[in-house]
């Protein structure tokens, strides 16, 4: 945990704004404020794999406990408001603590930390016929993610508002990939053992903001300063089911920027029917990082290459400019506007030393230099139609162009040859259209419905490339993109009223390709259907229940033969809550969530199974009684359970939670 200096700054700050005397409001009288704080104790109970469970739901195993919540707030002297929020659990490592002291004539003071810790499952893919179906690392994967800030705003009638605010972000521990280590036995090999990379980024970041309004005109000023630092470390590794070997490759990452980002905005009604905005964002980013590949034991391919860098270079500088208007109602028609400018320019360059099992078993360990240098300026307009002249009916449309053109550089020179030299230029060409309506055409029913296509167009050409290797003969690719969405609501009654929606997303994607001959395929598919239907009731003013069902239908194609095959996926989402008020000082709400994924395929010959079959359940209960005016108790009971039908069992859990809470209010 690395509360410690954040702490230490909470402290201070409300040991320099008020003394602890102050806690009380003046004359010892203690009725100006409340304080109400809540512990709880609880214990999960958890038969399988216990990694996976804590991985979908938050909670660990066994027994937890600490403050669920903790608030007070009080009236200090000089008109002075303090609020202070809490929450610590263990072992899950979730901690906040915010604090608030504000006067509304004059400013305010915001300081914060929070911590909460994200879990992974340790087990890789699933390949049956292997004798071994699947591996565990046996480590317990956490990623603590934290947030400490403090901030003092200005806020004085008349004169400039003003922010001034750090922050310290963190993230720390380790984390599951998808980058799977190979397996192999009997000549077949499948990328199912499980990889991790340990994670340490640290976010440090200064703002100030300021804002004013001179003759109707809003101004304001947006500076943010940003460190940001990373030491990473990926962890992969191969297995020889027949020999009982094994390599592992080990990949050090380190990498920090500084970066300035000021953003300038401006806005003004001229009058009821003219609004204009206008902005200006400059930032500027100076980063280096290394990087260093280690293979034990060294060779043969693919493990046959440890290389590392002496230098990675990387600065950015960009420049995007925005114009808006809204002009309107004229007669029910509003029409709105914007401009958008971009200019980017990026040199990257790195130093590396590539050490390689050269041709008849021999060392080699050539410099390699490789440069990079972007250019790219982009322009977007949008225009956009609203009009309500019709009864009860909103009709819109929108158009967005984006027009970029991108200029990069790419060479590689190791021991002074140069081995890959490419230029190329880019075309993007982007455009967007929308349209639809809002109508409630009876009472009691409403209705809506949206069309979009949207076009991409990349046109790449290579005015120099030495190597010709991937993915320099793709010369143009274009993406055509529909989407459909209707949704009606229905009230037949004033206490039930339920929603349904359908949502239809499909993509296709055509390649242009410098071969021999020249070639053009349609290179692949997307299509997504989604069926969603809610439903709110309130049949007594004691109870309610609401519940959603969403069912999508997911399908990929991409052109070509071997282990990239279609993917057909199907999956089903359920939840429900419902809350019963039993009397005056009882209480009981309840929340069921269901998930069902049928979408595994084995392809066993042509590469690895994709996909999974799996079931999800979780019910959850929580009983709640006022004891008195000053004391609640609480009390929650959890059933989990997760059913992997495609796999080898190796991830499925039953669990049951418990857990009781008590409220004191003072």
């Amino acid at each position: 945990m690395k509360a410690t200096l954040p702490c230490l700054l909470l402290v201070l700050v409300s040991t320099l704004t008020f003394s602890p005397g102050e806690l009380l409001a003046e004359n010892g009288d203690t009725s100006t404020g409340e304080i109400e704080i809540t512990p709880f104790l609880g214990a999960a109970f958890v038969d399988g794999d216990d990694n996976k469970f804590r991985e979908d739901w938050g909670e660990q195993e066994g027994l937890k406990g600490g403050v669920d919540q903790f608030h007070l707030q009080r009236d200090l002297p000089k008109n002075r408001r303090l609020t202070v929020k809490g929450r610590a659990v263990v072992p899950e490592q979730e901690y906040l603590f915010d604090l608030l002291i504000e006067r509304p004539e004059d400013g305010y003071i915001h300081a914060g930390y929070s911590e909460y810790r994200k879990y992974f499952d340790d087990t890789g893919h699933v390949f049956e016929p292997f004798s071994i179906s699947s591996f565990d690392l046996n480590r317990d994967l956490e990623l603590d993610i934290g947030r400490a800030f403090i901030e003092v705003g200005v806020t004085i009638p008349d004169l400039p508002q003003i922010e001034v605010g750090y922050e310290h972000r963190f993230k720390d521990g380790e984390k599951s990939l998808l980058q799977w280590g190979s397996v192999t036995e009997g000549g077949v090999t499948r990328k199912i053992f499980p990889s991790y990379k340990n994670v340490d980024e640290e976010l440090n970041i200064i703002r100030m903001n300021v804002s004013h309004e001179i003759a109707g005109v809003r101004l304001g000023d947006e500076f943010r300063y940003e460190h940001y630092r990373l030491d990473n470390t990926i962890h992969e590794q191969e297995r020889n089911l027949d020999t009982d070997a094994d390599e592992t490759v080990t990949v050090d990452e380190d990498y920090e920027h500084d970066a300035f980002f000021n953003t300038f905005h401006a806005d003004t009604h001229l009058n009821d029917t003219t609004y204009l905005s206008l902005g200006y964002l400059f930032t500027t980013l100076d980063g280096d990082a290394s990087f260093n590949m280690a293979t034990v034991p060294f060779g043969p391919e693919p493990f046959d290459k440890n290389w590392f860098s002496r230098s990675i270079d990387l600065e950015q500088d960009v420049h995007i400019v925005n114009a808006n208007a809204v002009l309107g109602p004229y007669r029910d028609l509003t029409i709105y506007l914007g401009l958008e400018g971009e200019s980017l320019d990026r040199e990257g360059d790195t130093d590396a030393v590539l050490t390689e099992i050269a041709f008849g078993g021999a060392f080699a360990e050539p410099e390699a230099v490789i440069d990079s240098d972007e250019d790219k300026w982009g322009l977007e307009e949008t225009v956009g139609i609203r009009y309500t002249g019709l009864p009860r009916t909103t009709l819109y449309a929108e158009g967005r162009w984006t027009q970029q053109d991108i200029d990069l550089q790419e060479t590689e020179v190791e021991d002074g040859l140069l081995i890959l030299n490419r230029e190329t230029d880019t075309r993007v060409r982007r455009q967007r259209y929308s349209i639809g309506f809002h109508t409630s055409p009876f009472d009691r029913t409403t209705v809506a419905a949206r069309y979009r296509r949207s076009y991409r167009s990349n046109d790449y050409d290579h005015e120099v490339d030495i190597e010709e290797g991937y993915s320099a003969f793709i010369t143009d690719q274009d993406l055509k993109t529909d989407e459909v969405m209707v949704k009606a609501s229905f009230r037949p009654l004033n206490n039930l009223r339920t929603t349904l929606q359908y949502q239809l997303v499909s993509t296709d994607i055509d390649t242009d390709e410098d071969t021999d001959p020249p070639s053009s395929i349609h290179s692949g598919n997307y299509d997504a259907h989604i069926y969603t239907a809610s439903l709110t009731s309130t049949p007594v003013a004691s109870f309610f229940l609401t519940g959603l069902v969403s069912y999508q239908d997911v399908r990929l194609k991409t052109i070509g033969t071997g282990p990239v095959e279609t993917y057909e996926g199907d999956v089903l989402s359920v939840s429900a809550n419902a809350g019963w008020a039993v009397n005056a000082s009882t209480r009981l709400d309840a929340r069921y969530i269901y998930t069902l994924a049928e979408n595994f395929d084995d392809f066993f010959d042509e590469g690895l199974p994709l996909g999974t079959d799996n079931q999800r359940h979780a019910a959850i209960a929580d009983l709640s009684h006022q004891l008195t005016d000053a004391l609640a108790v609480r009390l929650r009971y959890g059933f989990y359970s997760y059913d992997d039908d495609a796999g080898d069992g190796s991830d499925d859990y039953t669990a049951n939670l418990v857990a009781a809470a008590l409220t004191m209010r003072f």
